[in-house]
């Protein structure tokens, strides 16, 4: 016989809808362990298992080391000479995390911690800023868009000062929202703690772009009537210590060092008065839209849609920001791509703003209409990028390195891969692709834009993080380089770059006598590091070092040798 779709006593429900239920109930139950792997996912692959990276995490994480080391804390020092670019904020995060993890991770993946501990800040910020534009709008999908961001997935793994930077812009963020739609002190502190964290993380141009932004607010009578002088004394009392206990006290130990500070590293660099970063090029402020994506284009689509709306919410203030970001890296002589980061928390919290797909399509707006059109086909075509390139992964990895000319593209390829992290990424996407079919919330473009962006990322560090680690660290050439130097006596320099100088302090425990800094000092020394580019000889420092003990370089590199010479 049939079995009974219904228990025999007529009461209870049908077994299919009880089915129905257990199959709901086990997807709640799903859902939290999703999260947190996917969170997991975009945290920490590329985290570990390498060493600090060229450009700017070798010298971030010398000057954490230096302080380590030598206690140098309030003066940023670099393999022993002040390195005053920035203030020590995310310095002295990374040291504070490297000793409290020390013994659990190496030093540098400890101090590596910071970063993820912004990351988190930032996301969190940023939920709690695109909460203040609209509560009542469901969950804010701000959080989701910046973590759909290829160039804050890709910054976020290095322990650099713009990871911190943009962590802290998320915290103003929320001070400004919280002010502009509540009116109370509580915004205006969390303004005045974003706005000091971010002078102490890289100086002046996080509140030169957001005092900008705040000046177009003046101009706004409901912004003003905000600016009570209980919230200004908040303000004042909150900004104070972060402004004024670092350079009072750095002016206490070193007036000339706070002089270079600020001259220097802070107006100079603005104004172009020197060679320490690149100079502007007009290329990288076009490339700007791909950097900001997909942010950008998503809020200009949410401007579209309802931009009178936002213009009368607490969302104008994420606008200023963004004009006041504008209008300072355009005016600024030198700009890199990773200053744009911070623009992508203000662009983020307009993007959420973009309206989900309406219930009745004959009422709403043609963006709306086009966006309901599109929504489940930009999804699927998201799902399938995604699967392309995880087979396009699997592929690269079966070249044989025979076909490969590039000798570091050899090593690459013959590394190895780490086949734990590609499997947890794979059974990652296969959860969310279940539970997408099941979950209408799943089915946002927002949402598996970010999945699919971090199961590729987590596969491709699974795939390559090796054999990059090998070719772009240091830890091999400084290493062999550490069997040569003199136990005593002093070894001169030159050509070194800073994050050279910071990672053979860390991992040769060597601090060199530059010739560019003290040339007479440095001729006394009997050995010479010298770092030079190219495959042909090097000549510099060759008439007073003649002898040559050894030469080194990163495995497969060719551009950057580093020759040990002695002068007897």
């Amino acid at each position: 016989m049939p079995r009974p779709t219904t228990n025999p006593e007529g009461g209870a429900a049908p077994l299919s809808e009880r089915h129905a239920r257990r199959a709901a109930m086990l997807v709640r139950m799903a859902m939290p362990v999703l999260c947190l792997a996917m969170a997991l996912l975009w945290l920490l692959p590329g985290q570990f298992g390498r060493s600090p990276w060229k450009a700017d995490e070798g010298y971030t994480f010398g000057v954490v080391y230096s302080m380590l080391a030598d206690g140098h804390w309030l003066v940023p020092t670099l393999a022993g000479e002040p390195f005053m670019e920035k203030p020590p904020l995310v310095y002295w995060l990374g040291a504070g995390f490297a000793d409290a993890l020390r013994g659990v991770l190496p030093l540098h993946e400890g101090a590596r911690m910071a970063s993820v501990a912004c990351a988190v800040a930032a996301f969190g910020f940023t939920w709690l800023a695109a909460r203040e534009i609209d509560r009542d709008d469901g969950p804010p999908c701000a959080p989701l868009i910046l973590a759909g961001c290829p160039a804050w997935l890709y910054a976020s793994r290095f322990l650099v000062c713009d990871v911190g930077l943009l962590a802290f812009q998320a915290v103003a963020a929320y001070g400004l929202l919280r002010l502009l739609r509540r009116g109370d002190a509580i915004g205006a502190a969390w303004l005045a703690t974003g706005l000091g964290a971010a002078f102490m993380t890289k100086g002046f141009v996080s509140p030169a772009a957001n005092g900008i932004g705040l000046l177009l607010l003046g101009a706004d009578a409901r912004f003003r009537s905000v600016l009570t002088r209980r919230n200004l004394a908040v303000f004042v009392l909150a900004a104070a210590p972060w402004f004024a206990a670092w350079p009072a006290a750095l002016a206490w130990t070193s007036p000339q060092l706070l002089g270079q500070w600020f001259w220097v590293d802070n107006v100079g660099r603005f104004l172009g008065l020197n060679d320490l970063s690149p100079s502007k090029s007009w290329r990288l402020l076009l490339e700007a839209p791909l950097l900001l994506s997909p942010a950008l284009p998503v809020a200009l689509l949410a401007a579209a849609q309802r931009g009178r709306a936002m213009l009368a919410s607490p969302a104008r203030g994420a606008w200023a920001m963004v004009a006041g970001w504008a209008l300072v890296l355009g005016a600024s002589a030198q700009v890199r791509s990773v200053y744009f980061l911070p623009m992508l928390v203000p662009l983020a919290l307009l993007a959420g703003r973009c309206r989900r797909p309406a219930a009745d399509p004959s009422a709403a707006d043609p963006p709306v209409i086009a966006g309901q059109a599109a929504g489940p086909a930009t999804g699927r075509a998201m799902i399938a990028l995604a699967i392309l390139g995880l087979a396009a992964l699997a592929a690269l990895d079966r070249i044989p390195s025979s076909m490969v000319r590039r000798a570091d593209l050899r090593i690459v390829l013959e590394s190895g891969a780490q086949p734990g992290l590609i499997a947890a990424a794979v059974v990652a996407l296969a959860a969310f692709l279940v539970l997408r079919g099941r979950l209408a919330s799943l089915r946002s473009p927002a949402v598996t834009w970010a999945v699919c962006l971090t199961v590729w990322w987590a596969a491709f560090v699974g795939t390559f993080e090796r054999g990059l680690e090998r070719t772009t660290g240091f830890a091999e050439p400084y290493t062999e380089l550490a069997r040569l130097l003199p136990r005593d006596g002093c070894v001169a320099s030159i050509g070194l770059g800073e994050s050279e100088r910071g990672l053979l302090h860390y991992y040769a425990g060597l601090e060199t006598i530059r010739i560019e800094r003290a040339p007479q000092t440095a001729a006394t020394c009997r050995y010479l590091l010298r770092q030079h580019r190219g495959s042909g000889p090097a000549t510099e420092g060759a008439d007073r070092w003649p002898r040559l003990l050894g030469s080194f370089a990163r495995p497969g590199d060719t551009a950057l040798r580093f020759d040990l010479l002695a002068n007897r």
